[in-house]
């Protein structure tokens, strides 16, 4: 009796213990494969509300800053036509005004080309009658130099009519020929430098009038005029000296003073010729200088 209740107690015990580890098991084994619960309606419902409610703000969002970019949109585009219409307006004030500026320069311009003109004639008259003016002193004083040079020589020489039967006719006649065109081709040179001297000088004076800088052309130029005059008073002495030799004593010494007058009327004219063109780079110079500071202006 004894034995078979401690059989019973064992058994109850190994059954309770069975039991609890099946238990457990089981517990385990409907906890992983137990599906996930599904979304009810009142999941799917909130859930939607919330979706709908970040798009819609969202939309708003996005709305208020399309609106803000066409606000500034129109901001700049009212900015720029009144910026464009006051530039219009600038354009054409400066326009007017550019035009009446020029209008007045024109006719400024046109006052002064007239009066410079005027001047110009005034003092184009007054060059031609100072030209002329010279060139009768000149002429006075070259008879009245050769007068004095012809009485210098007679002082120094005796001239007589029969010197001249030392030489033949034919001696007399290649003699006359010879100082006659050494004559005539210096004096062609002289009123050949002449011209080109008033040419100079009228070029100058032009300049001067238009606002250039004339002084160094105006210094080389009176250089040249001091050679001109040297070589016309040379060629004058060689010139009374050359007609005489024929009569004098002494026609070989004579003639050896006509020809040295001639060498110097001859290096007279080389300087005149190299001062006026040394005036005339000048004056080229200047008109580059002028013209390179019209165009940088």
């Amino acid at each position: 009796m004894k034995y078979t209740s401690t059989l019973l107690v064992l058994a109850l015990v190994f059954s309770l213990g069975t039991g609890t580890v099946l238990w457990d098991q089981s517990d385990i084994e409907a906890e992983e494969t137990t599906p996930e619960r599904r979304p009810n309606l009142i999941d799917v419902d909130l859930r939607g509300q919330l979706d709908a409610s970040q798009r819609l703000n969202q939309l708003n969002e996005r709305r208020a800053n399309i609106e803000a970019d066409l606000e500034a949109r129109a901001q700049r585009q009212d900015t720029f036509e009144a910026n464009a219409e006051a530039r219009a307006e600038a354009r054409v004030e400066t326009r007017t005004q550019q035009q009446e500026d020029r209008a007045e320069n024109q006719a400024q311009r046109q006052d002064n080309r007239a009066q410079n003109q005027e001047e110009r004639e005034a003092k184009r008259a007054e060059r031609s009658a100072q030209r002329a003016e010279r060139l009768a002193e000149f002429k006075a004083n070259r008879e009245e130099k050769m007068a004095e040079r012809r009485a210098k020589i007679e002082e120094r020489y005796t001239l007589r009519q029969e010197n001249r039967e030392r030489f033949s006719e034919k001696a007399q006649a290649r003699i006359s020929t010879v100082t006659q065109n050494l004559n005539n081709n210096y004096s062609n040179h002289l009123n050949s430098a002449e011209g080109l001297y008033a040419r100079v000088e009228s070029r100058i004076t032009e300049m001067a009038n238009n606002g250039y800088d004339t002084d160094e052309a105006e210094n080389l130029l009176a250089q040249a005029r001091t050679a001109l005059d040297a070589a016309a008073d040379a060629s004058i002495e060689a010139q009374t000296s050359s007609e005489v030799v024929l009569d004098a004593d002494e026609a070989k010494e004579l003639w050896s003073e006509a020809k040295s007058s001639y060498q110097e009327a001859k290096e007279s004219l080389s300087e005149v010729k190299e001062s006026l063109r040394e005036v005339v780079e000048e004056l080229k110079s200047l008109r580059a200088e002028g013209s390179v500071e019209l165009t940088q202006e």
